[in-house]
């Protein structure tokens, strides 16, 4: 096989893949319930091979049956993305308050920089893949 067509058709599985983890995952939707939440600690973890900490807020709610909750955001960065104490927006599916996710425009602003990289692989896919129907229709 042809080292081009072979790069190509490796375009169109990054076309798939940039494209599967740019949608947005499933979320909830309306009637989910919105709460104010407190972030009352750091989640503290030391990255060996960057040779830093990463930090991820804790943060706790009352969900509606009145028992007290606490989840750690995925999100790690280098710096306290929430400072203990702040009030931060949390929502979850009702009747599913283990599914709670922060909803800051900080979190929603982390969680795009993957997204963009993802888009920029599907586009480079895409280019890569449009070469590839060009020679086809041509040859």
């Amino acid at each position: 096989m042809d080292l081009g067509v072979l790069i190509k058709l490796v375009g169109l599985v990054v076309v798939a893949a940039g494209v599967r983890h740019t949608l947005p995952a499933r979320r909830p939707g309306r009637g989910g319930i919105s709460i104010a939440g407190t972030v009352v600690r750091q989640h503290e973890e030391w990255d060996a091979e960057e040779n830093h900490w990463l930090y991820s807020p804790v943060i706790a709610f009352v969900d509606e049956h009145g028992t007290r909750r606490e989840f750690t955001t995925e999100n790690r960065t280098t710096w306290h993305l929430h400072p203990t104490g702040e009030k931060v927006p949390v929502v979850y599916p009702p009747g599913q308050p283990q599914a709670a996710r922060l909803i800051s425009a900080r979190n929603r602003a982390l969680e795009l920089v993957p997204t963009a990289m993802c888009a920029v692989f599907a586009l480079a896919g895409l280019l890569i893949a449009g070469s590839l129907v060009r020679d086809l229709m041509q040859g």
